[in-house]
């Protein structure tokens, strides 16, 4: 998925939440779908959920 626009950066991230499932605010993507993965050799976390949130250059 491809978003553009005014604020588009602040607005996806309000969408879709923290980067930490566990502290992402309920009726954002993350708080009400994410999962926490954790690597279990690495000791690693991670979100089921992607966002890249650089501009254009």
């Amino acid at each position: 998925m491809i978003w553009e626009g005014k604020n588009v950066i602040l607005t996806g991230r309000k969408i879709i939440g923290a980067t930490n499932p566990a502290k992402s605010s309920p009726g954002t993507v993350r708080g009400d779908y994410a999962i926490e993965i954790v690597n279990s050799r690495s000791r690693k976390r991670a979100s089921g959920v992607r966002c890249s949130n650089c501009e254009p250059s």
